[in-house]
């Protein structure tokens, strides 16, 4: 798996991602990095089969044997003022929190954020959102 998982960040331009195993957590010299890592959100917002999960405070997963399995999602943001379009936690000892979202601008814009190695990335990620509807200007 994790051959076939680095052949595929590298097809698609995600040239400073390293995967040492199926999982994410701990284990092995493995690394990724802010751009890499929105564009993976960004990949998978495009799926028409994964991009739901990607807003869902809470669902069920039925497996490829019909065994229905319900999850309750770790991103503290969804369901709050902050419209998600997209989002993924994670977190690791060595990684701290990390969290990718993509929301929307006052005007409609899609705005992707990542936070990588916080202590709070909800807060985090808030500031910085509420940072760019603030300040930046679209053409």
């Amino acid at each position: 798996f994790v051959e076939y998982a680095n052949q595929y960040a590298a097809r698609h331009g995600l040239f400073h991602t390293k995967l040492a195993n199926a999982t994410g957590l701990q284990a092995g010299v493995q690394h990724s990095t802010a751009t890499d890592v929105m564009k993976m959100l960004t990949m998978t917002y495009k799926d028409q089969v994964l991009a739901p999960y990607l807003s869902q405070q809470k669902g069920t997963l039925t497996t490829q044997e019909g065994i229905k399995r319900p999850y309750v999602s770790t991103d503290e943001l969804l369901g709050t003022y902050l419209p998600i379009l997209a989002a993924k936690t994670g977190y690791t000892i060595a990684a701290k929190e990390n969290l990718a979202i993509i929301t929307v601008g006052p005007k409609g814009q899609k705005i992707g954020a990542v936070i990588l190695g916080s202590d709070n990335r909800f807060q985090d990620m808030k500031t910085v959102v509420e940072w760019i509807w603030r300040n930046y200007t679209w053409p």
